[in-house]
């Protein structure tokens, strides 16, 4: 978007960014096994609690 590059390299996938492939498949496991980890929506009202991702 703008700015300096990072010195690393970034991984996207879903909603999650990470340093790894590994970390990234570490939070979406995290992401679908232990919600509380990432918080609830308070006043939600839709049929699923929240949405699974996707197997990568």
């Amino acid at each position: 978007m703008g700015g300096e590059s990072f010195d690393e390299h970034v991984v996207m996938w879903w909603n999650f960014i990470g340093r790894s492939h590994d970390g990234i498949v570490r939070l979406r496991e995290e992401w679908n096994e232990a919600p509380d980890r990432f918080g609830r929506v308070k006043g939600y009202r839709g049929g699923e609690s929240r949405l699974a991702a996707a197997a990568a």
